[in-house]
């Protein structure tokens, strides 16, 4: 029993030399840094879905006939400010034509393109324009075709058409286009 009452004595006598011990610490900075982001709002429930022009005459493409409006549903988490569309990736513009036709492939890839406007018409004074836009990253405002801002669930409805460049003629064949939607609030 002394023994063991020693020994307990021993090891609280080193607990408590450890402890009267100066204890060395260094300083180290820590760096936090984050990104705080709107989010893109749901289209289409974000489901990819087609714009389909079915047969189309060659003589008859010149930037309005065969339009297609087409309306997709929007939800967006964030929903304040101004609304924003995105047009990137996919088969891009169509080099010669104004910023918001695509570049289609098939047959004719470089005389055909995908001209699109906000809206449910051919209106050449709402281009629904492919890129960045003014800001670098958000793309373009939303000035037509958006039923309804500042709401968490509303309709975006813009319009595609075949358009042709310059005067050559078409072959006939396939064609087809993408592209990459996106809206957001800011």
């Amino acid at each position: 029993m002394k023994t063991r009452m020693t020994l307990i004595l021993s090891a609280l006598a080193g607990g408590l030399t450890l402890l009267s011990s100066p204890i060395r610490a260094e300083d180290i900075p820590i760096k936090i840094t984050g990104t705080v982001q709107v989010p893109p709002c749901k289209i289409n429930n974000n489901t990819d879905f087609n714009v389909p022009f079915g047969k189309i005459s060659l003589q008859k493409v010149d930037g309005r006939n065969y339009a297609q409006p087409t309306t997709v549903e929007v939800s967006c988490e964030y929903f304040k400010g101004r609304p924003y569309i995105r047009l990137s990736g996919g088969t891009g513009q169509l080099s010669g034509a104004p910023d918001n036709v695509l570049k289609t492939t098939g047959a004719n890839p470089e005389t055909l393109g995908i001209a699109l406007y906000q809206g449910d018409s051919v209106d050449t004074s709402s281009p629904l324009k492919i890129g960045a836009g003014e800001q670098g990253q958000l793309g373009y405002e939303i000035k037509k075709g958006l039923s309804a801002s500042n709401t968490q669930k509303s309709q975006f409805t813009f319009t595609a058409v075949p358009y042709k460049l310059g005067s050559a003629d078409l072959n006939a064949g396939t064609f087809s286009a993408s592209i990459t939607m996106s809206i957001s609030y800011q």
